[in-house]
């Protein structure tokens, strides 16, 4: 007894839906539709917020909280060249730091 190749498929039973694979450790299939992916959590960029860090340190200086960038280098942990790095972002034209900031 001979069979069509159509007759075949109907005979096996073929389902048709739409399918999404679950993310865990094993891998599993859920019937329907796939659900909306999560919104992506937007933080700021790190040069902004050492741009942020320098105005903050800045102002600390200015306001005679902290003697000095050395002082502020020994409290943060961070070394005498990296603070002047710091805040030598300060140093950018004013439409750059906005730029930098709005990252």
């Amino acid at each position: 007894m001979s069979t069509s190749p159509e007759s075949q498929s109907a005979e096996a039973g073929l389902v048709s839906a739409p399918f999404h694979r679950v993310h865990r450790s094993k891998v599993r299939f859920r019937e329907g539709a796939p659900p909306s992916p999560r919104e992506v959590a937007r933080r700021p960029s790190r040069v902004a917020r050492m741009l942020a860090l320098a105005h903050h340190v800045e102002s600390a200086i200015e306001r005679g909280l902290v003697a000095s960038a050395a002082d502020v280098a020994s409290q943060l942990g961070f070394t005498r060249a990296r603070v002047t790095h710091l805040l030598d972002l300060r140093l950018l034209a004013p439409d750059i730091q906005e730029e930098v900031l709005f990252l």
